[in-house]
């Protein structure tokens, strides 16, 4: 198809004594096309060769199916539609399957996902991203977890659900949702996607294995533990899933900085190993108390028998619900067994 042109008439010049006559020209000049109307940065993206279109897909999948079931069960949950009572009947049917083995293993794995293991991991990552002027990125990472812990909070205190067992004091005595599982899905889920962003084929499934894997077993301990109900834990899984989809989809968008891991894989290692090997070391007996599984009957304090429980009122420190008995039994050397309430007093000064 011919571009357009314009065509002028114009005279032409003339030899002297030349008659002017017939001396014109026809004159054509093209006729600049108008500049096609530019797309969008986002879509021109989108369209381009270098785009991700298949982690575009999978990440639009993930964002819209973890927001669809997220939002699908808090409405069961503020409505107390039959998911309560599927909550009730799948804490029942784990707690009944629980061994003192079992217990010590998921209650290490729990811890997995405490602060204490978490907050050193997400400070060396955040330095690491500092010391190498990678300022968006280690934006990118602080609004990841800080949006994430932070919604977390307000929903818990705006539902005020209240957990299997009273496990916790302040916002953490309310369940839904699960922060462990929140967290553990951001941090690591997050962190795995930026290592493994520049990886190799290979290594990129080995990372995001292991980060599957040890999110899985962060968030079934919690189940294991009766720390939360199944509904608190799917919607931690789903809601940090869809953020950390939606983050990855806009850094890939708007990242302009090369990505240098270097050694940061080795140090994220060995400060996770650090930290989970001292929280576990001073934390596990601890925590083997509070997760300890409910029990029927009554649980006796027995003292030798020259022991003195110290004068005035001595008060069963353990609440009813917090392992799941009520009637609590002390007995002191071989004086008769007194069984007591929840938070009621031993005679003062009890001895023998």
């Amino acid at each position: 198809m011919k571009s357009p042109v314009n065509r002028q008439v114009r005279l032409k010049s003339r030899p002297a004594g030349i008659p002017q006559a017939g001396h014109f020209e026809i004159v054509e000049t093209p006729v600049p096309a108008r500049p096609r109307p530019k797309m969008p940065a986002i879509r021109t993206w989108l369209l381009s060769r270098k785009s991700p279109r298949w982690f575009l897909l999978a990440a639009a999948v993930l964002v819209l199916g973890g927001s669809w079931l997220f939002l699908g069960i808090l409405e069961d949950v503020i409505s107390g539609d039959p998911l309560v009572t599927v909550d009730a009947f799948v804490h029942e049917s784990i707690q009944s399957l629980r061994t003192p083995a079992v217990d010590r293993f998921m209650v290490a794995v729990t811890e997995l996902g405490d602060v204490q293991v978490v907050l050193p991991v997400i400070m060396v990552v955040l330095g690491w991203f500092i010391a190498l002027r990678l300022w968006r990125t280690a934006v990118y990472w602080l609004a990841a977890v800080g949006v994430a812990e932070a919604l977390v909070k307000v929903i818990k205190l705006a539902l005020h659900r209240q957990r299997p067992g009273a496990l916790y004091v302040g916002a953490e005595q309310f369940s839904f949702p699960s922060g462990h599982a929140t967290l553990s899905v951001v941090v690591y889920g997050f962190l795995a996607f930026l290592l493994a962003s520049g990886a190799p084929q290979r290594l990129r499934v080995f990372i995001v294995s292991v980060a599957m894997v040890l999110i899985g077993a962060v968030a079934s301990s919690r189940l294991y533990l009766g720390s939360h109900w199944m509904s608190d834990v799917l919607a931690g899984l789903s809601f940090g899933t869809a953020w950390i989809a939606a983050l990855a989809v806009a850094y890939l968008y708007q990242r302009r900085e090369h990505l240098r891991t270097g050694r940061l894989p080795a140090a994220v290692l060995a400060t996770f190993a650090i930290a989970a090997t001292f929280h576990i070391a001073t934390s596990l007996a601890a925590d083997l108390l509070r997760y300890a599984p409910a029990l029927n009957g009554t649980l006796e304090l027995v003292f030798p028998k020259q022991t003195s429980v110290g004068a005035g009122s001595f008060r069963v420190a353990i609440e009813s619900g917090f392992c799941g008995f009520d009637l609590y039994a002390i007995r002191v050397g071989h004086s008769p067994r007194t069984e007591i309430g929840n938070k009621r007093e031993v005679p003062d000064a009890v001895s023998s």
